[in-house]
C-alpha cells in the first residue's frame, strides 16, 4: 500500500499574467488541487518530471494533493494570495494513501 508524503515543485510563470495552471479548492483550512491544467507552469512541472521516468514520476502535482506550504505561507488565504501574486512558488503539497 501507498503511505503519504510529500512533493516540492518550484512553478515559474513565463509573466506576471500566466495563471499557475492550478485549479484549486479553497477552504478556512486548505488548499486542494483539483485540476492540473494544460499549458501552466504547473503542468510543464509535471510534464518534467514524467520524463524523467520511474518513481520520479509519483512526484508530480495531482487533483487530490492539499497544498500545505507556498513561499512558506501556511495560511490557506496566504497561500491563495501567493499563487495570484508572485512569479515564482515553491509548493509543499501534501499526498495521503
Amino acid at each position: 500500500p501507498e503511505s503519504a508524503f510529500t512533493v516540492q515543485a518550484v512553478l515559474v510563470r513565463r509573466s506576471p499574467q500566466e495563471p499557475f495552471g492550478i485549479a484549486y479548492c479553497l477552504t478556512a483550512q486548505r488548499v486542494v488541487v483539483v485540476k492540473v491544467q494544460d499549458g501552466g507552469p504547473c503542468a510543464r512541472y509535471n510534464h518534467d518530471v514524467w520524463f524523467l521516468g520511474g518513481p520520479l514520476r509519483s512526484m508530480q502535482v495531482r487533483p487530490g494533493d492539499e497544498v500545505r506550504i507556498v513561499n512558506g505561507q501556511t495560511d490557506a488565504a496566504r497561500i491563495k494570495r501567493e499563487l495570484l501574486s508572485c512569479t515564482v512558488v515553491h509548493l509543499q503539497v501534501y499526498r495521503s494513501p
